[in-house]
């Protein structure tokens, strides 16, 4: 698959948040994807191994709404930035963009367990991933990173958003996926606007806590771990 935007990753911190600036004032919400027009999906994740500093990234594409598994791809790369909470996508985009390269089919929309604009600069790893490839993303995340939200309710797709602390402006949604469930936290990346995430994440709400579009993709980084190395 073709990368549209290429820098380089090997940066100190700083340079990288400076970067995270610039590059955030390329980032599109007012483009109106049609949802019902998406026909396939990318979900990834990578896997750290405990004995050593290699990555496994794992891509699947998924035919959309089946969910049905279409291709998939790994790639192993060893650690070239430190974790940092704001600063992911300089650890995780390099073996992602490299498992992405070997996948013949171009998604309709990439969904990563990361943040999008709900990010300190608003440009977490699944904005950054949408511009690297130029593809409609969302980052629809465990962990809260960033932004205030009052508590949704209990019920399954219960929801509230979740807005800038200063601006006051939404910058994604907290989302109730099963009843009395831990929250979710879902943001546009790139090319997708908070409207159309929000109905995306609604519409794939299911059994577990986190959609089968990360889900899948997590376990799949793992069992590339445990054959590799562990």
């Amino acid at each position: 698959m073709k990368i549209h935007k290429k820098h380089q990753w090997n940066l100190e911190p700083k340079s990288a948040i400076n970067l995270q600036k610039e590059l955030k004032k390329e980032i599109s919400l007012n483009y109106h994807i049609n949802l019902e027009k998406i026909k396939t999906v990318a979900g990834g994740d990578v896997s750290y191994s405990k004995k050593t500093n290699l990555c496994f990234a794992g891509i699947i594409i998924f035919s959309y709404p089946e969910m049905e598994i279409i291709e998939k791809s790994g790639a192993i790369l060893e650690a070239g930035f430190p974790y940092i909470p704001g600063l992911l996508s300089f650890r995780e985009l390099p073996p992602l963009i490299k498992a992405f390269e070997k996948i013949s089919t171009k998604p309709d929309l990439i969904v990563l367990d990361s943040q999008g604009i709900a990010h300190p600069r608003q440009f977490g790893l699944a904005s950054h991933a949408g511009l690297i490839f130029d593809i409609p993303s969302i980052g629809w995340a465990k962990t809260h990173l960033f932004g205030d939200f009052e508590e949704p309710g209990s019920n399954q797709g219960d929801f509230s958003p979740l807005t800038h602390p200063k601006s006051k402006e939404k910058i994604g949604w907290a989302i109730r996926t099963k009843k009395d469930c831990k929250l979710t936290f879902v943001s546009p990346g790139h090319k997708i606007t908070l409207e159309q995430t929000l109905a995306f994440s609604l519409d794939n709400l299911g059994k577990y806590r986190m959609p089968a579009i990360t889900r899948i993709p997590h376990f799949y980084s793992n069992e590339l771990r445990l054959k590799n190395i562990e």
